[in-house]
């Protein structure tokens, strides 16, 4: 999905470059069909998606976020957290370590279990990856993922092998978890889940994540 997303995005901005238009908030709306059929293939899991832009890319807007959520009753919404850098409640993207990571490294990021102030103000993780034309850094595209959603998909994985299961980022922190004893944002050390006694340990492929499973 957010590879598609990239993808698309660096089409726009080479064809818009190749016929000399100016680069523009509007320049990025034939993403919105994409990114509503994302939203739409998960509309429980998936709560927001779409690209962010580097700094200064666009003629129109220093900042700017072609993101689409589904945190309102309705059809998706654009995002419009305050970009703007004099107001106390700016929401400074380029610092955040979704934005970041992706644009210093080749790897795609995952980042949270954490709360959205300023952006959503959900509960959540953000998944992101670079998008480039060529060496040039365009931004990134990704998805926010609900927690409570992630916690159900595992639960219902795991009931049909009839074992509690628990999903880990790098750092040994809970994204999910089929047990109450091991909370989402709390490290691995602390949770003392009985199932870490004995478990089988997978790697989630193309992300981040290892899943450890009791046996």
């Amino acid at each position: 999905m957010i590879a598609r997303f990239a993808t698309e995005y660096a089409e726009i901005v080479a064809g818009a470059r190749h016929v000399g238009d100016p680069l523009r908030r509007a320049t990025l709306a034939p993403l919105r069909s994409a990114i509503a059929a994302a939203l739409a293939d998960e509309p429980r899991l998936v709560t927001g998606a779409g690209v962010v832009v580097c700094p200064d890319l666009l003629g129109d807007a220093p900042l700017w976020l072609e993101w689409w959520t589904t945190s309102a009753p309705g059809p998706p919404q654009p995002l419009r957290p305050n970009l703007d850098p004099a107001s106390v409640w700016f929401y400074d993207y380029t610092e955040a370590e979704w934005f970041t990571a992706p644009r210093d490294t080749a790897q795609r990021s995952l980042v949270g279990p954490y709360v959205d102030i300023g952006g959503t103000n959900d509960y959540m993780l953000t998944l992101t990856m670079a998008a480039r034309l060529g060496t040039e850094f365009l931004g990134v595209a990704g998805a926010d993922i609900a927690i409570d959603s992630l916690e159900l998909v595992v639960r219902q994985h795991t009931r049909r092998l009839g074992a509690h299961a628990i999903l880990v980022n790098t750092e040994g922190r809970v994204i999910a978890s089929s047990t109450g004893q091991a909370h989402p944002g709390a490290l691995l050390s602390a949770s003392r889940a009985p199932l870490l006694e004995r478990h089988s340990a997978s790697a989630c492929p193309g992300l981040p994540l290892t899943l450890l499973v009791a046996r």
